[in-house]
């Protein structure tokens, strides 16, 4: 799945974004993690900068899946955690090129939350 996709036909193009110019880092992982009280999922980090084309990989205890909001009507696509290594689940992406703070969900046992991923330099998310 490439992130490209997010920005054209999946996810939601959030403004904001941070400061400075750096260059981004080419992967990203993101611990997905259930609070035992509610139930409910939290991303660690709650929001993931990475490189146009880097890989992003989410972590999880029990199987998860990623939801993409469309831009432009009331679908979701979901992808589910794929692989199973040791005690843990994990799907990994591609991000595309598209420069760009972009809201998706993640779902665990009914419970969602909706960090970011940050596309490409911080300048240009601002």
């Amino acid at each position: 799945m490439n992130l490209l996709s997010f920005a054209t036909m999946g996810m939601v193009m959030q403004g904001g974004g941070g400061g400075g110019g750096n260059t981004p880092p080419g992967s990203a992982q993101i611990d997905i993690v259930v609070d035992t009280q509610n139930g409910k999922p939290k991303a660690e980090p709650d929001s993931a900068w990475v490189s146009p084309g880097g890989t992003i990989k989410w972590t999880c205890a029990e199987p998860f899946e990623i939801i993409l909001k469309l831009l432009w009507s009331d679908e979701r696509v979901t992808r589910k955690s794929n692989r199973k290594t040791g005690d843990q689940h994990t799907l990994e992406v591609t991000a595309g090129s598209v420069y760009g703070k972009y809201s998706y969900g993640i779902a665990v046992n009914g419970e969602e939350v909706d960090p970011d991923v940050i596309i490409g330099p911080r300048s240009h998310n601002q």
